[in-house]
């Protein structure tokens, strides 16, 4: 079994073990299509089992689901603000020092360019393993991750995004336009979705729900932050999500002591999300990172409800400002509690966003369009 800690794995200067026990599976089903729904840099399917695939003479398609094909800290944000996605070598190291080593930018601007020059003069190559070394090899992730998007362009057919903001990014890391395939995503389920009507009456309390992992890249912290000033007769958030024996997880239960306004509610049946959205006025989702594309947005129209979301790329591409739903500044707990006070005044805007979400995908439709896209192949 590969060690998954290997840092030649993680820089590239050594396959994975599994890619023997790949090419064997080829060799028994023979395959006409290959489509790879997630990669890995360590253990699992990584860029060597999508070369093998091309050799073996499949058609090749991959889903890119995460930004980490382009972005090494997966978040696309630098220095508090959203990337271009662009990889530059200095600022994709200098941005994981930040983000990895929670150093500041200055810190993280002198290690760039330290562990730049050693790579440059060939000093890594002779280092023993250690936690230096390690910490001096972010230039060869970096390098690694420039160096993947160019064999996965020259050894897939297809590359397939959910959404128009990451073929942009795509685009913008010279990645050929033919190369793209844009198929948006939709809820995962086989049953019809119930219908619901639109939001005819709002009473206070606004009703607010948050629904996902409580760690700190979902901003859950903020969201608690900005109902401090509120009552629970103006506002109610609950939070369901699986509970956690994490610092975050604590600390935010820890910082609602005594705001009887945030509910915690623990973990919620798969089937019953939508239903559940349903029953409130606003979803919120204060990312602190550029999240593909939520489909918890999508289940949130699906129940006719709006959305309260940081600007982040994922977000901003399925919520318009006071049509849909509500787009607050990034890390921004000020911001939050701004949109939070002008809902308590104008209660009805909910209705008016309600009655303009448009209907969330559905399965049928992207299924339509992945056959169509392996047909073409």
């Amino acid at each position: 079994t590969a060690n998954p800690t290997d840092r030649n794995i993680f820089t590239g200067k050594k396959k994975p073990e599994g890619v023997a026990n790949f090419l064997r599976l080829l060799q028994q089903f023979k395959p006409d299509v290959i489509h790879f729904q997630e990669l890995n840099r360590s253990i699992g399917f990584t860029v060597e089992h999508v070369k093998i695939a091309k050799q073996f003479g499949a058609k090749v398609i991959i889903t890119m689901h995460l930004s980490f094909y382009t972005c090494n800290t997966n978040k696309l944000i630098y220095n508090n603000q959203l990337c271009s996605g662009v990889i530059n070598q200095f600022n994709c190291a200098a941005c994981s020092y930040q983000s990895k080593f929670n150093v500041n930018k200055n810190v993280a601007k002198v290690l760039a360019y330290i562990s730049i020059t050693i790579k440059k003069l060939g000093v890594l190559n002779v280092l023993p393993p250690s936690k230096v070394t390690s910490l001096l090899s972010m230039p060869l992730y970096v390098h690694r991750i420039e160096n993947e998007l160019k064999l996965l362009t020259n050894n897939t057919h297809k590359i397939v995004v959910l959404t128009e903001w990451y073929k942009n990014v795509l685009l913008y890391n010279k990645v050929p336009v033919n190369k793209i395939a844009l198929i948006p995503q939709a809820i995962a389920t086989l049953a019809p979705i119930p219908t619901f009507e639109k939001k005819v009456k709002i009473t206070i309390p606004i009703k607010l729900i948050f629904i996902g992992r409580v760690q700190h890249i979902k901003g859950v912290h903020l969201l608690i932050e900005a109902l401090k000033n509120f009552t629970e007769q103006q506002i109610i958030l609950d939070i369901y999500g699986k509970e956690e024996t994490t610092s975050y997880y604590t600390a935010c239960k820890q910082l609602s002591v005594a705001m009887p306004q945030v509910r915690w509610m623990g973990m919620l049946n798969r089937a019953a999300v939508i239903t559940t959205i349903a029953d409130y006025h606003l979803l919120c989702l204060p990312s602190l990172f550029s999240e593909m594309s939520p489909l918890v947005i999508q289940e949130a129209f699906a129940a006719n409800t709006p959305v309260l979301a940081s600007s982040v790329y994922g977000n901003m591409e399925q919520i318009k400002e006071g049509i849909n739903g509500i787009l607050v500044a990034f890390n921004s707990s000020k911001s939050i509690k701004k949109a939070l006070q002008k809902l308590i005044n104008n209660p009805e805007s909910i209705i008016c966003m309600s009655k303009q979400i448009v209907a969330a995908n559905n399965f049928e439709n992207t299924g339509k369009q992945y056959m169509q896209l392996y047909q073409a192949c």
